[in-house]
């Protein structure tokens, strides 16, 4: 399927394919890429919303970054964008992010995906469905390129299982740390996600 410029609709591809467009989380160069656990929706076994949300640990994180950057930078100038906000590429391409800083300036405010570059890309686990984990990886490189080379400063991958957090900027470098470790995110705004868990939420590494 390639991705209209307006969400939650997309034009057919191949039209012997009978996935609802509602399962489709991105496209990538004419790519469809479906939610994890679409299959469970096609056989009747789970509903679209049953795999939809976030879990209560990426919503814990989410709200650290969120509570980090509402304090740390300056909101007339910059716009944040959270509950999946999607992103126009091209015709062949459009992507759907966890948390994008935009300039306000840049962004005209209407019903239809954002045509330009957020400041700031960041993405907590991935809910894509992959047959192997060579998949995840060589996805998350392409998504990372894609977002980059459109003009983003920074992109940043919170991994809640390993506890990483991978940075990939537009200067051509890339590291992956710790969750535990202070990182700044922009303008000023820092978190330390593993702190914020370990402070909070405790439970869910017990």
């Amino acid at each position: 399927m390639i991705a209209s410029p307006t969400p939650g609709t997309a034009y057919p591809e191949n039209s012997s394919e009978n996935i609802p467009v509602s399962l489709v989380c991105e496209i990538i160069d004419g790519k469809p890429y479906y939610y994890k656990g679409f299959r469970d929706v096609l056989s009747g076994d789970k509903t679209i919303e049953d795999i939809m949300g976030c879990s209560p640990l990426q919503s814990i994180v989410i709200e650290c970054i969120l509570g980090a950057l509402f304090e740390g930078i300056d909101r007339r100038k910059y716009f944040i964008a959270t509950n999946e906000p999607g992103v126009y590429l091209n015709d062949r391409t459009t992507l759907a992010g966890d948390i994008l800083i935009f300039e306000r300036s840049s962004v005209p405010i209407t019903n239809q995906y954002a045509r330009v570059p957020p400041k700031i890309w960041i993405e907590v686990d991935l809910n894509i469905e992959f047959e192997k984990a060579l998949d995840v990886k060589n996805y998350m490189a392409l998504k990372t390129q894609k977002i980059l080379d459109f003009g983003t400063d920074k992109v940043i991958w919170i991994l809640t299982k390993p506890k990483k957090v991978v940075i990939a900027a537009n200067d051509h470098t890339q590291h992956t740390i710790p969750w535990d470790v202070e990182i700044e995110i922009f303008g000023g705004a820092s978190y330390n996600i593993g702190r914020y868990v370990d402070e909070n939420e405790p439970k869910f590494f017990q």
